[in-house]
């Protein structure tokens, strides 16, 4: 018989805001496009809100959690870094907002370990020379400078995320509109 773990340590509950169209479908076909260019994984446009040991009582917690309405977030820069995860990416600006979401989050699971937000949206997740993707950073000439985001999505991951399997693994466990 199946037995399924209450906490398992080496999954993670990733809290996922989703861009709203039309900023949704502009980030899919670059994260498509980008990852057929350099044979990356592709993934769902998001931007992490809040991160957490996946524990099955968070998946109860969920159905109680308020409907806060759309965040409108506006974009900082394009950048990158060495971290797999953060390879490419759109930074956003802090918003108060934003905090309290996370917060709130947070609360609703009884969980609230200090996770610090860093508002971005990753565009691909590859190693790259730095040069190359300083060059990319470059060149990218975002449509808009503000994004709404108006669906949460929660997504069981690896705790660690390096690889094209770890990315392929991710499924989305609970899903919610902001409106």
């Amino acid at each position: 018989m199946f037995r399924r773990r209450m906490k398992d340590e080496t999954q993670m509950l990733a809290f996922w805001l989703l861009p709203a169209p039309p900023a949704r479908e502009y980030f899919r076909s670059m994260i498509e496009q980008l990852a057929q260019r350099f044979d990356a994984p592709g993934f769902e446009p998001h931007l992490t809100l809040y991160g957490t040991a996946f524990d099955v009582a968070h998946l109860d917690a969920l159905g109680g959690m308020p409907t806060p309405g759309s965040v409108e977030l506006e974009i900082e820069r394009i950048a990158f870094s060495e971290k797999y995860t953060k390879t490419l990416f759109v930074q956003f600006k802090q918003q108060t907002r934003l905090t309290e979401l996370s917060a709130a989050v947070a609360r609703a699971l009884g969980n609230e370990n200090g996770h610090e937000l860093n508002p971005h949206l990753s565009l691909i997740y590859k190693e790259l020379p730095n040069e190359e993707k300083a060059e990319l950073a470059r060149t990218i000439n975002l449509p808009f400078d503000r994004v709404r985001f108006d669906a949460m999505k929660a997504v069981s991951t690896p705790a660690t995320i390096e690889s094209r399997e770890e990315v392929e693994s991710w499924r989305t466990v609970w899903e919610r509109s902001l409106s």
